[in-house]
């Protein structure tokens, strides 16, 4: 495909005209606030510009790791001062140029540069797949300055989710990146951790927007389901990978910058009360979509059954022609000894028995199936792993701050566990 397929150095003139497009698009956004319309060409040549980006993405998924690879180096673009412009770099600088910062009311091309901008990430997600440290290290650098302005969003928005996507890639891959010579000889270890605590900081400030008025929102589209399944993600690799690196790496820095982000992480979560809610609810999720699907269709069992026995008590007692003898029914004159509503009493406690058996069982693998196609169910193993990492650095918290040796050390350090614990849920 890469030899005969694309001519040589199609890829590098492709994207040389989206980056050079990239801050004409940003000043096209910005023609609402003279309150110029965008042309349809216009329009057209935005849509171009994404189609090469997303073509790309296909073919680094469809490529393979060789596929991956070549289209890094073919990014990768050296100037006359001998240092070279990588990939991931000239990826962030489009998204970050195109990204609409301005009211939806300002932006002429909002949705045009929405989609450029995730299309942008997107393709840097694919090339993060078995890539080597030293791009890792250039992608962390880009996002040196945060990752909040891509998440402006939502929950609801594409860029949002390739933003976390990338921030889950290099949250996997901080452990292999800390003790790696490459990674620690660069002398920007410490800040890349920075940096990824402070990703993983805005992710759970995303998360606990599901939260409103008290009540959690329920994921309700599969974009949502997919930003919630990369939050989690990145938050429980992230508290794994810090774990590590505060007590085996060689460098005293590196691990107390380790344990200071690792520390502002469980105390976002624990101070947090709405983002304690969201994790509390997805991670119970199967057995509440179960109960609840269980409880409407009892509902409706009842209300059907109420009706049937409301109509054959009134056949029964007035009979069928309407005239009132009540001696044309199914019991005949023994019918004021069986009645129907003693009847449904006992079609209902039946059904009743046999519903709560099968509230564990039938209806939560039926739940638990429905949710897999749609990746719900890959969101509550993520959130009871986040619960199960929480806990488990909690307890390091408490053992960590006063060892067992020191007197009243056992009372402080079962409040402090309490402190930092999932309990405060």
């Amino acid at each position: 495909i890469t030899s005969e397929f694309l001519p040589e150095g199609l890829l590098a003139q492709a994207m040389s005209v989206v980056g050079a497009l990239a801050p004409l698009v940003s000043s096209l956004n910005g023609s609402g606030w003279n309150g110029e319309e965008v042309s349809a060409e216009e329009r057209s040549t935005v849509r171009y510009a994404t189609t090469v980006l997303s073509s790309l993405s296909t073919l680094a998924y469809l490529g393979g790791a060789r596929a991956r690879e070549w289209i890094r180096s073919s990014l990768t673009v050296n100037n006359s001062s001998a240092s070279a412009t990588g990939p991931a770099r000239m990826l962030c600088t489009i998204a970050s140029q195109v990204l609409p910062t301005a009211s939806h009311a300002q932006n002429a091309l909002e949705e045009e540069c929405a989609g450029l901008a995730s299309a942008a990430l997107n393709l840097l997600v694919d090339l993060l797949g078995e890539s080597e440290i030293s791009f890792q290290m250039e992608t962390m650098a880009c996002f040196s300055s945060g990752f909040a302005p891509y998440v402006g969003g939502g929950m609801q928005s594409e860029v949002t989710l390739a933003a976390m996507s990338i921030l889950n890639c290099l949250s996997v891959n901080l452990v292999q990146n800390s003790f790696d010579p490459i990674g620690s000889a660069s002398g920007m270890l410490s800040a890349h951790i920075e940096t990824i605590g402070g990703g993983v900081m805005t992710a759970l400030d995303v998360l606990s927007t599901l939260v409103s008025g008290g009540e959690v929102n329920f994921p309700a589209s599969k974009l949502q389901v997919s930003t919630s399944h990369a939050i989690l993600s990145s938050a429980v690799a992230a508290l794994v990978a810090l774990k590590q690196v505060m007590y085996l790496h060689q460098d005293d820095a590196v691990r107390s910058v380790a344990l200071a982000v690792r520390d502002n992480i469980l105390r976002s979560l624990t101070s947090s009360t709405p983002l304690g809610q969201a994790v509390a609810f997805l991670s119970s999720a199967p057995l509440s979509l179960a109960l609840s699907k269980k409880t409407s269709q009892l509902k409706e069992l009842s209300r059907v059954l109420d009706t049937s026995a409301e109509a054959y008590y009134y056949r029964e007692n007035n009979g069928r022609d309407g005239g009132g003898n009540g001696t044309s029914g199914k019991y005949g004159a023994w019918g004021r000894f069986v009645t129907p509503r003693r009847a449904s009493q006992r079609v209902s406690k039946h059904k009743n028995r046999a519903s709560v058996a099968g509230i564990f069982s039938e209806d939560v693998e039926s739940v638990k199936d429905d949710a897999s196609s749609d990746g719900l169910y890959g969101v509550v193993v993520m959130a009871l792993s986040l619960l199960l990492v929480w806990g488990e650095n909690a307890e390091d918290v408490a053992h960590g701050y006063l060892p067992e040796q020191v007197v009243g050390a056992n009372a402080e350090q079962q409040n402090l566990l309490l402190q930092h614990s999932p309990c405060n849920l």
